[in-house]
């Protein structure tokens, strides 16, 4: 649907959202159909020129798409040529730490990634969970979320005024749960995608799904 089109205006963004929403919401889903409905997202975010104000529909849908997913074993992953996702069924009543690393990433190609403990160097962008996730997530969650991003078009907020984003964008969900006030704390490594030869500020920073996108 979104293969078709050279560009995509607003309207035409708002059918394809809307059509994988209702579509989604149908019925969980397997790692073949979730991995059509990614690639939709994908091209939407290679396809259209001004993304801002459907940034945090695409992020809900986007995880959307993880949670419903059903798949044997404890993990499956789902990736498209600037996105990923790692989606795996957890017992937090036994949670242990947990990695996801994306070890390669160059644009218009397939992510590479990892959910083990990261090389110490070819890391694009990382995050580590502590053991302490599973005590504030609780018996009600059940399955845990990573994703990645490398089209920053999402991610252009002018209120960032001259600064621009270096790194391409990390995050991970607990299934229905607030995690917060953590006793250990979650770690995550970024690589700068233009070398900061000159020593520039540099601020690190978290889209607010709250205040953001509005």
């Amino acid at each position: 649907m979104a293969t078709k089109a050279h560009s995509l205006p607003e309207n035409d963004i708002r059918v394809i959202l809307s059509k994988v929403s209702e579509i989604i919401a149908l019925a969980d889903t397997d790692i073949t159909f979730a991995t059509i409905h990614l690639n939709v997202i994908n091209d939407i975010l290679t396809k259209a020129s001004s993304l801002y104000k459907f940034t945090n529909r695409i992020l809900n849908i986007t995880e959307e798409i993880g949670f419903r997913m059903n798949f044997p074993g404890d993990s499956a992953n789902v990736t498209a040529d600037s996105m990923a996702l790692l989606v795996s069924n957890v017992n937090f009543s036994s949670f242990q730490d947990h990695y996801f690393t994306v070890t390669s990433y160059q644009k218009a190609q397939n992510v590479e990634i990892i959910s083990e403990k990261p090389p110490i160097d070819n890391v694009v962008v990382s995050i580590y969970l502590p053991e302490a996730i599973g005590e504030e997530a609780g018996l009600e969650a059940s399955k845990l979320q990573f994703n990645f991003l490398g089209d920053l078009s999402l991610f252009l907020d002018y209120t960032f005024g001259n600064y621009k984003l270096n790194t391409y964008v990390i995050g991970a969900t607990v299934d229905g749960v607030t995690i917060q006030k953590l006793d250990q704390p979650v770690r995550i490594k970024l690589q700068h995608i233009v070398d900061n030869t000159e020593m520039r500020p540099v601020k690190c920073v978290f889209w607010d799904i709250t205040k953001n996108g509005k």
